[in-house]
């Protein structure tokens, strides 16, 4: 006679992930023992698994914030001695931070003098 029977489950896997939903396995198996004498055979295993999987460590994953491009110089704006100002503008965006993550280092804002001589009168030039 043949016996065949499941072990005990093992136990849960380490997650395949930190975060952002990973799998846990267990395993069994199914061994079998012949017994000598008379009797029928019986099979315990039939239709059952040998894995099982759940899901772990589904929140989300930390993801740290990134300067995006600068934007161009902006037009010149006011005067004074000649020196105009101009600034320009980045974002925290690529990728923006999430879940915890941090943010971006430094400023997302410069401002610029830059000079810009008067215009010059073109002399006058004589008629002859």
């Amino acid at each position: 006679m043949v016996e065949r029977s499941w072990s005990a489950w093992s136990s849960w896997s380490s997650c395949s992930r930190a975060c952002g939903g990973g799998e846990q396995r267990i395993y069994r198996t199914c061994s079998s023992r012949t017994l000598y004498g008379y009797g029928h055979d019986v099979d315990s295993c039939r239709g059952g698994r040998t894995t099982r999987k759940r899901r772990c460590n589904t929140h989300c994953c930390p993801v740290n914030g990134n300067w995006g491009q600068w934007t161009h110089w902006s037009n010149s704006h006011g005067s004074h001695h000649g020196y105009r100002q101009q600034s320009r503008t980045r974002y925290c965006n690529h990728p923006a931070p999430s879940c915890g993550g941090r943010s971006c280092y430094g400023s997302g804002h410069q401002t610029r003098a830059v000079y810009s001589p008067p215009p010059t009168l073109a002399p006058k030039s004589w008629g002859y």
